[in-house]
């Protein structure tokens, strides 16, 4: 067994010498156990690597890799590390010994034994030179002719304008999470020669990375830019059905005009990509023009993102949490609470969640916030248990928490850990995103309601189908949005909508929390209504732990009265 073992291992040796010999490009090797790599001697000698055997080689990386690549870098990365992906392909510039930037093209594959489990990564490493100009996806020409042709436009002396447009599909990962890779490869490339067809004869489209295109125009009008983007609206939303699926395609972008916006090819870029940035935290399915405001906005963003991460690393340093009390209705009485995540900054500053929060979004840092909350809440939560054993805690999950593969793994190890009741544990998840995503999330929301937690569809009302919801989403609570009793003194249909949603809700066993009831005569005109709970700052606004005690302590001290 031995000798076999030791003969397997010369041949792979040799196997590995005879490819690094027989071709330019560089081979690497991986063992996903250690995550030890092994790369060619050719590879080490040209970018000053440490050696060819390095073990978690990203700090190492991390110092040669181009600082607009290396996000992009890591999160391809991370994708394999996170088992989202088994196959890696990115293009990145790296610094060489010499101190110039090459553009690389990098490809590799995880294998796994029969039972799943890693058991090898390799891939190839090649420069990209002219026979690499062309994208092989889509075939639109790549990010690297794209900046060349930016430059050379640039320096042209006949350029007056010159317009730099980022153009990316909304929400395009759940083409590939609801449908495959390969159908959403057939819809990339479809947008693809759909937006070269109508481009005019002055712009020119590329690939940046993943489901991103650059257009470049040159002396296009601001008028002809909106012109164009509303016929790519137009063209996307003729595309109703591909291969027996229907699709709803909506595209955002962002543009930097040469020289208002920026005088150079890195400006541009990133000012383009700011402005697309923008397009989509304004509701996406839009065209924004870069301007100095959005500047600011990213620099803000830029700097709460890096208190964020030091935060983080610091055991979550200025995190904290407050609850907001949900009561019976008819007695007033609090029986449970919605937990909401607070942070301060370096300075002691509150800084709102509707600003922070979608910065550990799209940074993808909600995933461990979320897991800290959790765990936090359900410690601060169990003194209220034993106090009140039917109280319940509500902790909101992000859908990008919910996507994650191990979330049930981490979900079930912290209420393990914790020695937690999952019956007085609520996990609520926003309307919107848990029918857009239902086929995805059905699994996880019926293994977790199998072990007693509660489902709560957050923010009901506000979705485009919130009817069929009730229908198609396995919950057990239904919290209708504040819209809906914010009128309700003077709307018939907001009274008459939460009626109907109670009598339906309690007809197929769901029950009903209304949230946003801010005044005495919005609670009294809401007494005839059967609902089951009521949360909004008439009864309570968000309070620390501490005032969660002393109201429960009330409510005890008010039953031991009434008993005398």
């Amino acid at each position: 067994m031995r000798k076999d073992q030791e003969k397997a291992g010369y041949f792979s040796e040799l196997l590995y010498n005879a490819l690094v010999l027989s071709t330019d490009d560089f081979i690497y090797v991986c063992d996903p156990q250690t995550n030890t790599f092994r790369y060619p001697k050719a590879l080490v000698e040209l970018l000053g690597l440490p050696g060819e055997v390095i073990t978690n080689p990203l700090p190492y990386w991390r110092k040669i890799v181009h600082p607009e690549d290396w996000e992009r870098f890591y999160e391809s990365n991370m994708r394999l590390f996170n088992d989202e992906e088994d196959s890696h392909f990115v293009e990145f510039r790296v610094r060489t010994k010499g101190g110039e930037y090459i553009w690389v093209r990098c490809r590799g594959q995880l294998m796994r034994d029969k039972d799943g489990k890693k058991e090898l990564f390799a891939g190839i490493m090649s420069l990209m030179g002219k026979r690499n100009k062309v994208d092989p996806l889509t075939q639109l020409l790549n990010y690297e002719e794209f900046r060349k042709k930016l430059e050379s436009d640039i320096k042209e002396s006949d350029t007056e304008e010159l317009v730099v447009m980022e153009v990316d599909i909304d929400e395009f990962h759940q083409v590939n999470e609801l449908y495959s890779r390969s159908f959403g490869d057939k819809i990339l490339k479809m947008v693809g020669q759909m937006i070269q067809t109508i481009l005019p004869d002055n712009a020119f489209l590329y690939r940046i990375e993943k489901d991103k295109m650059g257009i470049l125009a040159r002396n296009m009008s601001k008028g002809d830019v909106e012109l164009l983007y509303g016929t790519i609206q137009e063209y996307l939303r003729k595309i109703q059905e591909r291969d027996s699926q229907r699709l709803n395609l909506e595209i955002s972008a962002g543009c930097a005009v040469y020289p208002k916006h920026g005088k150079s090819v890195e400006e541009l870029c990133r000012h383009a990509d700011y402005a697309l940035q923008y397009a989509k935290e304004r509701g996406k399915n839009r065209l924004i023009f870069f301007t100095e405001q959005i500047q600011q906005k990213k620099s803000r963003t830029l700097e709460l993102l890096g208190q964020l991460k030091e935060d983080m690393e610091q055991g979550y340093r200025g995190f904290y949490l407050v609850y907001q009390p949900q009561v019976n209705p008819q007695t007033e009485e609090i029986t449970g609470v919605e937990t909401l995540v607070r942070w301060t900054d370096k300075d002691g500053a509150f800084v709102s969640p509707v600003e922070f929060i979608p910065i550990l979004e799209e940074n993808r840092l909600i995933y461990y916030v979320g897991l800290w909350i959790l765990r936090t809440a359900l410690q601060e939560g169990k003194a209220w248990i034993k106090e009140k054993p039917d109280f319940r805690i509500s902790v909101n999950i992000s859908a990008l928490q919910f996507m994650e593969e191990r979330f049930l793994e981490d979900l079930y190890a912290i209420i393990e850990e914790e020695q937690f009741p999952c019956e007085n544990l609520v996990l609520e998840l926003t309307e919107s995103y848990a029918v857009k995503n239902m086929e995805i999330f059905r699994e996880k929301f019926e293994d977790m309601r199998s072990k007693k937690i509660c489902m709560a569809l957050d923010d009901f009302g506000t979705g485009y189908s919130s009817l069929a919801a009730l229908k198609n989403t396995p919950v057990d609570i239904v919290k209708i949005d504040r819209a809906f009793v914010k009128d309700i003194l003077n709307s018939e249909f907001d009274a008459a909508f939460i009626q109907l949603v109670v009598q339906i809700c309690h007809t197929i066993q769901m029950e009903v929390c209304l949230e946003g009831v801010e005044t005495k005569e919005e609670h009294e005109f809401l007494k005839g209504t059967p609902l089951d709970y009521i949360q909004g700052y008439y009864f309570g606004k968000p309070v620390s732990r501490e005032e969660i005690t002393k109201i429960l302590e009330r409510e005890r001290g008010k039953i031991c009265e009434s008993t005398e």
